[in-house]
């Protein structure tokens, strides 16, 4: 069993129905799943919402459904901590987020097979801090 963090994007109309498919699929599978309080407020999913002094680097994958700039978010809230990011693209250009919505639980089955197997690479990136 994994624990699984989700973190979505509050104006996406379609944010909710996809933080609850997402958690749907994840708990059908035996993977603790929760929402980021912030998120889970803003998008009326307060059942979802994580605990008090949860974490997300206390999760073993966060997904993140929003765009370039929700991902660049759970980046931050991850604040270093080695987890693995799973972006479902739910804004338009999709630099950092290659998952469609559509193929976004196909993408968590393959995640999973692959962990299983140690198949998946994790694409390390950059990150900067700067202060102007």
């Amino acid at each position: 069993m994994s624990v699984v963090a989700i973190v979505a994007h509050h104006e996406r109309a379609d944010a909710p129905r996809l933080v609850r498919e997402a958690a749907t699929w994840l708990t059908d599978h035996d993977h603790e799943t929760w929402v980021h309080p912030d998120d889970a407020a803003a998008i009326g999913l307060d059942e979802l919402a994580a605990g008090d002094g949860r974490s997300l680097s206390d999760a073993d994958l966060v997904l993140s459904l929003g765009g370039d700039g929700t991902m660049l978010r759970t980046v931050r809230l991850l604040d270093g901590a080695p987890v693995p990011i799973l972006g479902v693209k739910l804004g338009w250009l999709g630099y950092l987020t290659e998952v469609e919505p559509e193929d976004m639980i196909a993408a968590l089955r393959r995640y999973f097979e692959g962990a299983e197997r140690g198949r998946w690479v994790i694409d390390d990136r950059m990150m900067l801090d700067v202060t102007v």
